[in-house]
């Protein structure tokens, strides 16, 4: 192997490694868009129009809500209007708004979060338009209706409509569980027969596609796309917004038929807004709805059962639990700890499990997320640091003895074979393997993309301070000094990391690593940031004792 052979393979090393980098990259963004949401930190700002004022409410009807259906004609009987009073719920946990024209949720508030660090913020709503619930009679065809009579008894709300020789309702309760709601939909034939019924429950919203964030120095908070997800007995599926936003109007883009479902609903990175059927097995389909507005994508989730024969004047009722709250552990396990799917780890998420409870451990014992961050980057590279002083220390003897390898390439630079014969026999005789100083590193690659996945999904590092300007370790550091902290440290690094096979253009070229790194670092969380500065500084650190004391 010549010198020439050798650098153009470093160089094609290198190249694998920038196409994985920015492959997996791509592959992320595409997979987890950035939302376009330089100012929160959170999924929507809740309007004025749209914010609950319990001690004022205001008696005028609620207007029929966007992208919605009139029929031809709405019998008199069922336009009896309720007070908007009546027409909310309140607690410490939830605040909801209905409207009586289509049966539908138009605001559903956190009032413990808010979108932005001040309390005078408005509060977290998770609704991006209003959520239109309604019984159907088919799973394949629905058009949302209008003009449904109401009635307010304690804490239980109910629409009704005659759709046919059926009465369908929607009875919405609201539950002892925090961030929960209760919802039936019952179906009763009000003909003087028999009739075969598939009771349908559609699920409709008229959602945005994300913006492309701003590049490398946006603001942005780099939260992920909103995804439509749905957990079943095989499993959790899950689909980004976006996808139903390019699709064509009508087209499916996941189904299936008796499954058991978990949860189906809408996953907004830090918040989730979950309906679990409690009627067994379902058929359930999702799918772009038909828009002739051409605002929005709106999406349809249909979840429905062949019931038989209902007998003149019975009726058959299917139940949901709904769970409109944060992606938090403690309040998703207290629900129904199936929630806990809609945490998306990524692919290592079996490892990312238990690096998410040592985070929040960690916080109960020092009571800053920043610093549980740094504890546990320290605890991992001491764990992996007999791995990398073995390749360090592999590197630098490679590095010592460069000189007499070279030797050996200019003596048999003429007989590739011979040269090779002779290297290997060097190499062999001096103890050093060139793979010793990479594949120590394969281990820790699923521990750090864990680690980054529960950093940008770990709820408990929105609005969390760490020190000084660092007011919110799930946004951006404002002043870009932690990035630029990173980028002096990666340079450093480099520096000190032993290159024994590369030549000077070689070094040159990576030299612009931390540039290229600093600078995508300025729009990432503070969070991933102060853990990549502490990985960087202890590697530093190990690398300063392997060199004074192992080689």
């Amino acid at each position: 192997m010549n010198e020439s052979s050798e650098g153009k393979n470093i160089l094609i090393a290198l190249a694998l490694c920038a196409v994985f980098y920015y492959g997996y990259n791509s592959y992320i963004a595409k997979k987890y868009p950035r939302a376009n949401n330089a100012n929160t930190t959170s999924e929507t700002a809740a309007t004025p129009d749209t914010t609950i004022e319990a001690a004022q409410p205001s008696t005028r009807s609620a207007a029929p809500a966007a992208n919605t259906t009139v029929p031809a004609t709405i019998a008199p009987s069922q336009t009896a209007r309720l007070e908007q009073e009546a027409l909310l719920f309140s607690s410490d946990s939830l605040n909801l708004r209905f409207a009586q024209d289509d049966s539908s949720l138009q605001v559903a508030q956190l009032p413990r979060y808010h979108e932005g660090l001040s309390d005078d913020s408005p509060l977290v709503n998770l609704t991006k338009s209003p959520l239109i619930v309604q019984g159907s009679l088919s799973a394949t065809q629905f058009e949302p209706h209008l003009g449904f009579a109401a009635a307010r008894s304690g804490n239980t709300l109910s629409f009704s409509r005659d759709i046919g020789t059926w009465q369908i309702s929607q009875d919405f309760e609201s539950s002892p569980d925090a961030h929960g709601l209760l919802l039936t939909v019952r179906y009763r034939n009000i003909s003087q027969a028999p009739q075969e019924l598939v009771s349908a429950v559609v699920f409709r919203e008229n959602l945005q596609k994300a913006q492309k964030s701003g590049g490398f120095f946006s603001s942005g908070n780099n939260r992920v796309e909103d995804a439509l997800v749905l957990a079943t007995s095989s499993g959790v599926k899950r689909e980004v917004v976006s996808k139903f936003c390019d699709a064509e109007n009508g087209e499916v883009i996941m189904q299936g038929q008796g499954e058991d479902i978990a949860f189906a609903g809408l996953d907004m990175h830090y918040f989730l807004r979950a309906f679990q059927p409690l009627s067994g097995k379902m058929d359930f389909v999702v799918r772009r709805a038909n828009d002739r507005s051409g605002d929005g994508c709106p999406v349809e989730l249909v979840l429905s059962q062949k019931q038989g024969m209902v007998a003149a004047g019975d009726s058959v009722a299917i139940k949901f639990k709904a769970y409109l709250g944060p992606k938090n552990v403690a309040d998703l396990n207290a629900f129904d700890p199936r929630l806990n799917d809609a945490i998306d780890l990524g692919f290592f998420g079996i490892v990312g499990q238990p690096l998410l409870k040592a985070v929040r451990w960690l916080y109960t014992a020092v009571g800053n997320y920043g610093l549980a961050i740094v504890i546990i980057t320290a605890l991992l590279k001491l764990l992996f640091y007999p791995m990398n002083k073995s390749a360090a220390v592999s590197m630098k003897r490679m590095q010592k003895l460069q000189p007499q390898m070279q030797a050996l390439r200019e003596k048999h630079k003429d007989d590739p074979r011979k040269q090779q014969q002779e290297m290997m026999k060097f190499m062999t005789a001096n103890k050093i393997n060139p793979a010793k100083g990479c594949l120590p590193m394969l281990p820790q690659i699923p521990v750090f993309l864990a680690f980054w996945n529960v950093l940008n999904n770990a709820i408990e590092l929105r609005h969390a301070p760490f020190f000084g300007w660092i007011n919110d370790l799930s946004a951006a550091d404002p002043f870009y000094v932690t990035p630029l902290l990173l980028g002096a440290g990666m340079f450093l690094q480099q520096k000190m990391t032993p290159n024994p096979s590369m030549d000077k253009t070689q070094e040159k070229v990576m030299l612009m690593m931390p540039i290229i790194f600093t600078a995508m670092f300025f729009s990432m969380p503070s969070g991933m940031v102060i853990y990549m500065i502490t990985n960087t500084v202890i590697s530093i650190a190990q690398q300063q004792l392997i060199n004074r004391r192992f080689v």
